[in-house]
């Protein structure tokens, strides 16, 4: 278990003897951190990001995909989700109401899935394709060629895509990550999911946020602030 960055521990103990230490903050979260997540996200995903208008800091990752859950999927309509994925994407679905439609991976071809299988499990309710790259839990990563792919089936069908980024730096074997949002036409239609959890071993800090364009960020922020 490594430690947690010894200059996070240092400013959140600065931050708590101030006299705003311990007051309710912003409700999108503290702007100096996503000031500092948007030249993050610049500096790492290629995204030119607005701290007002594009992030919300939320309660964890976890928390961050359930409120998108909420804001994007209405009772009955389809999510499809990677199988096997993350434990929680299913339940998180259920919650809301929606149904998830399972999309497996092929073992054989380094746990991807051919555009062939998604195209096939896309009906009339499909409004959302969840992805995880790099994937949890078998290290699978996206090459830039295969998210275009991805995301022109998004586009042609008009469906959201949420995609969990969590694991953005462990990337091995010479891949490198691409964010799917940075990708043409894709960020009005993408919810990105990152965390401090894994990247900076700070999983118990509870610290994660939502990138999206505007109009989503804000329905977003009605579920985020209940």
């Amino acid at each position: 278990q490594l430690e947690t960055p010894k200059v996070a521990i240092k400013y959140a103990i600065e931050s708590l003897k101030t006299p705003e230490g311990s007051l309710i903050s912003d409700i999108r979260g503290n702007y100096l951190l996503r000031k500092t997540i948007a030249q993050k996200c610049l500096y790492n995903n290629n995204l030119k990001i607005n701290a007002e208008e594009n992030i919300i800091v939320t309660v964890g990752a976890k928390e961050g995909i359930l409120s998108t859950l909420f804001a994007l999927l209405d009772h009955n309509d389809e999510a499809i989700v990677e199988d096997p994925g993350y434990l929680s994407f299913e339940p998180q679905i259920k919650l809301v109401g929606a149904k998830p439609i399972l999309l497996p991976l092929d073992k054989q071809d380094g746990f991807k899935f051919s555009i062939e299988h998604l195209i096939n499990k896309i009906t009339s309710k499909t409004k959302l394709l969840i992805l995880c790259n790099p994937h949890n839990p078998t290290g699978r990563c996206f090459s830039r060629d295969e998210l275009i792919k991805i995301g022109k089936i998004c586009i042609d069908n008009n469906i959201y895509l949420l995609i969990d980024e969590a694991y953005e730096h462990f990337v091995y074997d010479g891949l490198k990550h691409h964010s799917m949002a940075s990708l043409p036409k894709m960020f009005e239609r993408t919810i990105t999911i990152q965390t401090v959890s894994k990247i900076f071993n700070m999983s118990g800090w509870r610290i994660g946020w939502v990138i999206g364009p505007a109009e989503i960020i804000n329905k977003i922020l009605i579920a985020h602030s209940h």
